[in-house]
């Protein structure tokens, strides 16, 4: 509702400086407030049991979960992190970069606050993330006797989920649809 008031207010605007309309009467117009419903958020318990509940399934969609959940991190900055965001001796993840899709193209950009940012990791989550290196680095043909085993900052943390099927963020609410 406020986004139509807005662009008729516009609108009103332009033309009365264009002499078209003598007064905007939306100018005097308020939009009609709508009441904010009070967000209902998991328990550290219920995301805990999410969380081993995918995890036998898809380890990679289990720490998207804990990791959205742990550090408030929107699709797309979850979708833009490397392993190299994440500090194990600090168990700090820097959020630097999101992905966002555009005109059916998969870009990179800054986070949406325009700021980096860093967020403490517990020790559930710096757990679970050591859990899935292997599983990241040997589906991008990484072995550990290789002299490129090291996940490097080109490796995105969250790689691939079912059947090889690369993580991107999407724009449909409450998921992660994914693409090739």
């Amino acid at each position: 509702m406020r986004h139509i008031h807005v662009t008729i207010r516009a609108a009103l605007g332009q033309a009365k400086r264009w002499k078209r309309v003598t007064t905007n009467v939306a100018e005097d117009a308020r939009p009609t407030p709508i009441p904010q419903k009070r967000l209902t958020t998991p328990t550290p318990d219920q995301v805990r049991e999410l969380a081993t509940a995918i995890e036998s399934d898809d380890p990679e969609l289990a720490i998207v979960v804990l990791l959205a959940a742990l550090t408030g991190c929107r699709r797309g900055e979850l979708c833009g992190l490397r392993w190299t965001d994440v500090d194990w001796d600090t168990s700090v993840l820097e959020v630097r970069r999101a992905f966002v899709v555009a005109a059916g193209k998969v870009t990179e950009k800054a986070p949406k606050s325009g700021r980096e940012r860093s967020v403490v990791l517990d020790e559930l989550a710096i757990e679970r993330l050591g859990a899935i290196t292997g599983l990241c680095a040997s589906r991008l043909g990484l072995f550990a006797d290789s002299a490129e085993a090291e996940l490097s900052s080109q490796h995105r943390l969250i790689c691939r989920v079912r059947n090889s099927v690369i993580l991107t963020p999407g724009v449909g609410r409450g998921a992660f649809p994914v693409g090739r």
